[in-house]
Parts: structure tokens; sequence; C-alpha cells
């Protein structure tokens, strides 16, 4: 054991010279093995292999990645020549020939580690000591005969994967001990590097950031917070599987990954912003597997997000940005449940038009497209959009255009524009429906008006716009209840006749998600030619709101009732419309006629809209001529969608938002003014009409639908989510009623919080 006095001298290199003193024990090709092995037996209890020199090209990537220079040189070391072979293959499953040497495949397929590489390892945080395993970037890396992509990274062959629990050095364990005020050992200067893991383990106050590689958890540790890197987002639990590669058993935490699952510790997890859709969706089913099995053992679950912008992974952006906003990003670090549901808000697939700009304009789509999916803000001119691409094919009769919408109002604007009849028009209307309609979804089965036959309609062009509000109103409402299975299979009819005889389905919506999409393709049965088109324009004039605060309304009556006293004229936005809502559109409309006789006052709900000599009766078909003749006009919901206010009339729009509209329809009913006056809204804090058990969780909510009682299970069958136990049908009615009740549980749980952040965005 003589070689072992030479390891205190800083002239040698340990690992050179520990390659000298036993290179008789690499008989089989297994000689990090055999040295670890053989520190253990001389109970050397710290041993601090001597870094060595790194390659210039070594240190800037590292650099690049915001890692500390003493974190970089106690984990991250250059290998050439043989000795990655060294560091990679010495599992013991590896097949060899007689005299030790590798099989001719393996030299092959490993030939590229010759040209070097780094290679990253930790502390096994099993034995507290230096872990064999780890992981090795090759400078030639080698292509997957799988997919043809070059393999970035490689781990060793035939052993189990780890995590990185990395050395740091004592600034670092001083940093994060002040950061989360928690006692440091004695004498840690001089404790073994495994001793920070314990002590992280025996501390469930402090929190472990989860990410994916050893540069980025290299990266965050510089920070000063505690960060465990693991070889790929799946890496943190293993899945049983039988030889033919099917599942056989429930999943289970890695055990090095285990040590650190316990009662009440905080787990983030801090993985890439990716953009590419399959890659988005493998990563959230990553993180919701991994996150359920650290959840079981009563750890309390965060994942931290970050605009791609700023950089694909979290060491880009702190390269990029700083450390602040790291800090930032970990304060704004969302719970497991939001974090799943702000998921369900996005767009994942990737846009084959992208542009930011104030009007939609005349957009050309490629004629094989048949799904052609518009995501834009609202007032960039979708409207005009559809009249400009659909004009030519009314004017030729070669195709009839359909439109279908979840509100009267919103159907009867779009057709106007297209010169077409709205289907409580079609008798006066002498084209009938020759060139094409509008009508409601409410409306879409043979005893309704419209008597309507989806066999009539084959190869038409279909327009669904507000497509997110249309389908949860098709799988929710109370005015589809009765006829929901008619409605939804004939709906389902209609697509089919559309795509199947050569037209083209039209989708748009401020807030489209992949719930829109996945609806749409679900039903159909496959996949089909898309285009998808994504308007990022910001307005350049934002609106100024501001939040009036109080356990009621009355602060923003009182602000209202000075504009009106001033002289101003108001548009007001509002929940209720009953007798019994105190600040519904009744009651304040005679509050008005009280306090301020000379007012001239134009009240616009469900009932004043329909009651034949009301001011208000077929006002919406002219609304932007008939405000000019009121000072205040008191709306509800049943213009929150449909119209388009574009005169310059009010000085302020008013709003009061008792939690019954969802956060989307708050947004909406606010932009029908659309001049950017200042704005007053008062907002309760929390929403009242929250669907099924309320949970903003797509599982939660659904087994909470079923666990209530076999009756409800025939409701939900009634209501349509169901036409087969097993069928895709039932699937994606069910899943997509689970996803957007979600979001708006979600958004009703946080109401004034979550209508601040959207009016914001």
């Amino acid at each position: 054991m003589k070689g072992f006095s030479k390891l205190a001298s800083p002239s040698f290199s340990a690992r050179q010279e520990l390659r000298k003193v036993f290179r008789k024990f690499n008989k089989r090709g297994n000689l990090r093995r055999n040295l670890t092995a053989i520190r253990e037996a001389a109970t050397i209890e710290h041993w601090e292999p001597l870094p060595e020199p790194m390659p210039e090209a070594m240190q800037l990537e590292l650099q690049r990645s915001a890692i500390d220079s003493e974190i970089a040189a106690l984990n991250f070391k250059s290998l050439s020549g043989n000795e990655a072979f060294e560091y990679l293959l010495y599992s013991d499953k590896i097949s060899r020939r007689n005299d030790g040497r590798l099989r001719d495949g393996d030299m092959r397929r490993y030939a590229h580690l010759a040209d070097g590489g780094w290679w990253c390892s930790g502390i096994n945080t099993l034995t507290w000591l230096d872990s064999l395993w780890g992981g090795f970037k090759p400078n030639t890396p080698r292509v997957d005969e799988g997919n043809s992509k070059a393999i970035k990274y490689e781990h060793p062959p035939k052993v189990d994967t780890e995590i990185f629990a990395l050395r740091i050095p004592p600034r670092i364990w001083e940093l994060i001990s002040r950061r989360y005020d928690v006692a440091l050992p004695e004498n840690y200067q001089s404790l073994p590097y495994g001793a920070f893991w314990q002590w992280v383990r025996e501390n469930t106050q402090i929190p472990v950031i989860i990410c994916e590689g050893a540069k980025k958890a290299a990266a965050i540790l510089s920070c000063g917070y505690v960060a465990i890197g693991l070889p790929g987002v799946r890496g943190g639990y293993r899945q049983p599987k039988n030889e033919y590669g099917e599942i056989n058993g429930a999943p289970y935490l890695i055990s090095q990954l285990g040590v650190f699952a316990q009662e009440g510790r905080r787990i983030y997890f801090c993985f890439d912003a990716d953009v590419k859709r399959t890659t988005v969706r493998d990563v959230n089913h990553a993180i919701g597997k991994t996150a359920k099995l650290l959840s079981l053992r009563g750890c309390e679950i965060k994942v931290m997000a970050w605009h791609p912008a700023l950089g694909k992974g979290i060491d880009d952006v702190l390269a990029a940005c700083g450390r602040d906003k790291f800090d930032s990003i970990y304060c704004d670090a969302l719970n497991l449940n939001d974090w799943n549901t702000k998921q369900l808000k996005r767009l994942t697939y990737i846009p084959d038009l992208s542009l930011n700009q104030r009007y939609l304009g005349e957009i050309s789509i490629p004629s094989g497209k048949q799904l052609i999916a518009l995501k834009s803000p609202k007032n960039t001119g979708k409207t005009y959009f559809f009249q400009w691409i659909t004009d030519p094919v009314i004017r030729s009769g070669e195709k009839k255009v359909l439109v279908i919408t979840h509100r009267v109002q919103l159907g009867t604007q779009i057709v106007n524009k297209l010169g077409l009849p709205f289907v409580t028009e079609l008798r006066e209307s002498e084209q009938g429906s020759h060139f094409g309609m509008g009508l409601c979804i409410d409306s879409l089965h043979p005893e309704s008006q419209a008597k309507f036959n989806p066999d009539e309609w084959k190869g038409c062009w279909l327009i669904l716009d507000e497509i997110m509000q249309l389908i949860w109103h098709l799988l929710n409402s109370s005015t589809c209840e009765s006829d929901r299975v008619a409605i939804i299979k004939n709906f389902k009819t209609l697509l089919l006749n559309v795509v199947n005889y050569g037209g083209k389905i039209f989708i748009a919506d401020a807030d489209l998600n992949d719930a829109g999409i996945d609806f749409i393709q679900g039903l159909i049965g496959r996949k089909i030619d898309t285009f998808i088109v994504e308007n990022i324009f910001k307005f350049i004039e934002p609106w100024q709101v501001k939040v009036v605060q109080g356990t009621n309304p009355a602060q923003l009556v009182k602000i209202l009732t000075q504009k009106l006293e001033n002289g101003k004229k108001c548009f007001v936005c509002l929940s209720g419309q009953k007798h019994n809502s105190r600040w519904g559109s009744r009651n304040l409309e005679a509050y008005y006629k009280k306090l301020l006789p000379h007012l001239r006052i134009l009240r616009i709900d469900s009932k004043s809209t329909t009651t034949i000599g009301h001011p208000a009766f077929g006002c919406t078909d002219d609304l932007n001529e008939v405000i000019k003749n009121y000072d205040l006009v008191l709306t509800t919901s049943t213009i929150e969608t449909g119209v388009s206010i574009e005169e310059e009339h009010f000085d302020y729009v008013f709003g009061i938002f008792q939690g019954v509209q969802t956060p989307d329809g708050v947004r909406q009913h606010l932009s029908r003014y659309r001049p950017p006056v200042p704005r007053y809204i008062w907002l309760n804090p929390v929403g009242i009409n929250k669907v099924g058990s309320g949970s903003n969780s797509v599982r939660a909510l659904l087994s909470g639908e079923y666990r209530k009682d076999k009756a409800n299970i025939k409701k939900l069958t009634t209501l349509g989510f169901n036409e087969t136990i097993e069928g895709s049908f039932e699937n994606i009615c069910i899943n997509t009623w689970g996803k957007l009740g979600a979001i708006i549980n979600d958004g009703m749980s946080k109401y004034s919080q979550q209508i601040i952040s959207d009016l914001k965005d």
C-alpha cells in the first residue's frame, strides 16, 4: 500500500499514480471498480483526487454554463485515450473475450471514446462515498442507429443509472446554510464531500431542485441552491417491464433519489423550457410520474418555468440573465396542480405561420390544408379574415359556408359580415342556405328549428369561432343538456363530412390551446393536414385598469356616480341582471333613474334584448349607432361576445364581476368596447361557478365525478360524455371536459388574481 503515500504530494496526479500502483488488478478491464474496493479496504476516510488542468475548450464550456470554477474542478475532468473506456465500461455484465478484451461489436460501438471528452461524477447517496457512476460527453458523439441522432452524453452501460449529487466546496455549503438558516456541522470544512449530502438529508427544511444533467446541477449549486441532476427527465424512477417490453408493475423512485423523498421536503423540478410539442408532452409526463411518487412520500412539489426566449436550459438562463433571474424563477415556481393547469392552457403545436401584427390581414392558406387554426388576440381582425377567405367561395357558389358559434349574437355578427343568413332568417332570405348560414351549436340536432342534417353539408367550409368556449358550451352548458348526445353525434358526423369531401375547418380563439385542436382531431378520429397561425401581437396602447378594493362593489359604484355627475359617459359590464342581484343590471338601472333622472340609460341583458318594444330589443345589430343616444349603458354577459363597439363615445368602462363569469369571459366582456379608455373594475376574490368537484386537477376532477355514485355516471352518459364505455368518442369528450373544467376551476379559485394576471398579459 506504499503507493498511497504519494497521494498527499501535489506533484503527483492521484488518478495516474493509482493506475500505476494497481495496474495488476485490471485483469478484466475493471480498473475503477478495483480501485474503489482497494480504497475502502485501506480505510481511507477522506481521499481528494488532485485536479488535473482542464483543456481550454472544456473550461470555456463550463464557464458558459455559469458553473463555479471550484465546483467544476471537483466534479469535471478531461479524459483522453483509453481513460474513457475505464470510466464507462466497468460492468461485469458486459460480455468480454477470454483475455478480458471487449468484444468486436462493443469495440466498434465505443471506438469514439478514444477521441476523448469530459467526465462528471459525484457522490453515491447510498454510501456517501465517491460514485463509480457518472456521465461522459464525448468530443466525437456516436449516432443512434434507431433515430439517426447524435448521442450527446454516454453513461456506463449495463449499470443502473444514478443521480448527479456533486461535490461542493465549503463556501457554497456556507451559502446554502445561510439561505435556509440551517446550522453547519462542526468541522464541516474538513469533512468528506459526502457529508454535505448527509447534511441535506438530515435537514428536510432544505429544498432540493431536480434538473436534467450534471452541468445544470452544477450551475444551480453555484448559485447556492441544492440541486440534483438526473441523466434524463425519466431518470428519477424505474418502470418495471417484462421481457416483451410491456409494463409489469408499479413505478418506483430510484434509491439514490428516494433518500431525499421525505415528509415535508419541498422538491422543485427545473427541466428545460422546450418548445417542441412532443418534447414538452414527454417532459410533462415525466414530471407528473416523478412528482406523484415523491408526493406519496409526503414531499411538496413545485415546478419552475420560464419563457424559452430566456434560454432553453437553466444554465443558459443563468449565463444570459444572471443569478437574480434564477432567484425570481425559483420564487415564482408553481405548485404541481397550478403548473399542470398552466400546461393545459398552452399551445404546444408549432405554428406554421408566426405573426406579430395589429391585424391578421389577408393570410394565404395552402390549398391542401383542411384544419386551419388561428390564435390571435381579441380585436385583431379574425372576422375580417373569415370574410376575406370565404368571399370567393361564397360568390362562386363552389362551396357552402357554415358558421357555428356558442352564442347567437356572435354567430349573427359573423354571418352579417359574410353576407349569409342566420338560421332564424332563412325564411325571409331569398337564397335560404344555398350559399351557407350560421347557427348556434345548440341547434345542431334534427329536432331543432334548424332541422340540422350533417349530410347536407358535405365538403363545406366550416367556421368555428371562439372554439374554446364553443367546446365548453357543447360539453357543459345547460342549454345543450337535453340534446347533448344528438348534438355531439351530429357534430362528429359534420366534421367527417367536411374533411372526407374536401372541405375545410377553420377554428379561432384568442386563447386557443392544444385541447381545442385535439378535440376536433379526436372527434374526426385521425390527424388531418393542419395549418396553424399564431399572432403574438401586443397592443401599443394598453388599457389603464384600476382595480377597486372593498368587500363589495360599493366603492366602485361611488366612483361611477362621480363620473356620471361630472357629465362623463360610461359603459358598464355586470355579472347579474335579476332583481335579487344587488349589483345587477336591473337594480343599478333603477338606482340611477332615481338618483340621476336626467341620465339616458340603456340596459342590455337577456330580458331586455328579447322584449319587443324595449329600447334594447334588436339593438346589437347596430350597437355602434345605438350607443350614441345614451350616457350610461348597463350590460351583462349577453354581449360578452359577438359585438364590437368601435365608436368613440364612452369616457370610461366599469366592471363588476362577482365570480359568475369565467376569467376569460371577464376579459371578453371588458373587450366589447374597443377604444383604450380607462377601466375601473371590482373583482370577487374567488369565483362561485365551479365545475364538478371544483378541483383544478384533471385526474381529480374526473375521478370525483365518477366517485359520486352510479346515478351520476348515468347522468354523464346522458350528457353525452359517453357513447361506449371503451370508445374513443367517450375518451375525447371526457378528457376535454376534464381539461377545460380544470382550467375554469383554477381561474375560479384565484378569481381576482387570475383576471388581473390575464389583463396584464
